[in-house]
């Protein structure tokens, strides 16, 4: 008879973001208990294909798992197998407060050239989710308190931090200007394709695309200087047009 693996509950309460090995704290008995696993997109890979797990996910601090213990590969301890995601309580929570009120407050947070904001309370790592012409935070600004907002709130598995208070290129402000001011601005086309054609603009430091069908009268060649104008502009959509 096949002997059955024991499957404990517990929290993780600590992630390495770098090498997603984690802590996973869990109850024997009356006695609270600390296992250690790892649960990076390859080690989860391996747990699907031997059908340990149903569904990889993006762990972060406060998710309730469902886990086995093993023997680490040199027999000395025993490590967290077979992770499985059961929710966050923690998570849930600020997802329902993002939707009353969307303001927080937490850490700016470096992993090598990723950024994550950690959020004051919970210590949850939210990834920083940067404008293309938004600054990168300054080196001082790391390990500071600053205030973000949560997007995606409709998909846990997706969410997001964006900053209260974001700064832009000058290339963004430029761009403003023009939308605003319903003003062209040459552009220099980089690559024609079937698809459209790409320019850069002011001095390249933005990037954007035309419709094909935009500038079929005007039929621009890679190096020519054309004149746009900015349509639409948000800090994460760039709309051109050759008329206003």
């Amino acid at each position: 008879m096949e002997e059955k693996i024991e499957t404990i509950n517990g929290k993780i309460v600590y992630i390495n973001q770098k090498n997603r090995n984690a802590t996973i704290e869990y109850l024997k008995g009356t006695k609270t208990k600390e296992v250690h696993t790892n649960v990076s997109a390859d080690t989860q890979t391996g747990w699907l294909e031997a059908g340990l797990i149903r569904k990889s996910h993006h762990y972060v601090i406060g998710d309730e798992v469902r886990f086995q213990l093993t023997l680490s590969a040199r027999g000395d301890k025993q490590m967290a197998t077979a992770v499985q995601y059961l929710g966050n309580t923690i998570l849930s929570n600020l997802l329902y407060k993002a939707k009353q009120k969307n303001s927080f407050f937490g850490y700016i947070k470096q992993v090598e050239s990723a950024y994550f904001i950690k959020e004051a309370d919970s210590y949850i790592l939210f990834p920083l989710n940067l404008s293309a012409w938004e600054r990168q935070p300054d080196t001082e600004k790391v390990n500071t308190m600053v205030e973000f907002e949560l997007t995606h709130i409709d998909q846990p598995t997706r969410v997001q931090a964006k900053l209260k208070k974001q700064i832009f290129t000058k290339a963004y402000r430029e761009a403003e200007k023009c939308f605003r001011e319903k003003k062209s601005t040459p552009a220099m086309v980089e690559k024609v394709t079937p698809n459209g054609v790409y320019v850069t603009l002011f001095q390249g430091y933005m990037k954007g695309k035309l419709k094909t069908d935009q500038v079929n009268e005007i039929n621009p060649q890679v190096g020519d200087q054309i004149d746009v104008f900015v349509q639409f502009l948000s800090p994460s959509k760039l709309v051109l047009a050759t008329t206003s």
